[in-house]
């Protein structure tokens, strides 16, 4: 029977084995062919969620989709109309983002909007700042 120090020695033995570095990428590269598979994978899998809105936007309209809503931002139209469906961004003609900061203690909003004229955007961005609640009349 083995003793326990006899088996580590025997372990530290195979640690310290060097492998050359043709021996690491032949165990590496089905590793990366494997992960890569996988991230295909979930691309595919995005793309396919949200083609029912990028199959109807183009242009500046779908850079700006992309950037924003498909990325978790809330984005809001005239008068701080939550934007939620193709039609609505396809037809909207601004588009707006609202973020909050905290300024000692009182809380702070900054509105960024965008005007768009078919896929193209006209201008932008008009930022509009202040405190407390947003009035509708910051997204314009």
């Amino acid at each position: 029977m083995m003793k326990r120090w006899q088996r580590m020695v025997i372990r530290q033995r195979r640690i310290r084995q060097r492998a050359t570095v043709a021996e690491i990428k032949s165990m590496i590269v089905p590793l990366i062919g494997q992960a890569n598979e996988v991230v295909q994978l979930e691309k595919d899998a995005d793309d396919a969620k949200w083609r029912p809105f990028t199959s109807q936007l183009s242009g500046d309209r779908l850079k700006y989709f992309n950037d924003t809503y498909r990325g978790g931002t809330n984005v809001y139209g005239l008068g701080g109309k939550y934007l939620d469906t193709p039609q609505e961004f396809r037809t909207a003609t601004v588009m707006c983002t609202q973020s909050f900061t905290t300024d000692q203690l009182i809380e702070r909003w900054t509105v960024s909007c965008y005007s768009f004229r078919g896929d193209r955007r006209v201008s932008g961005p008009r930022v509009t700042r202040g405190y407390g609640s947003a009035p509708s009349s910051a997204y314009r």
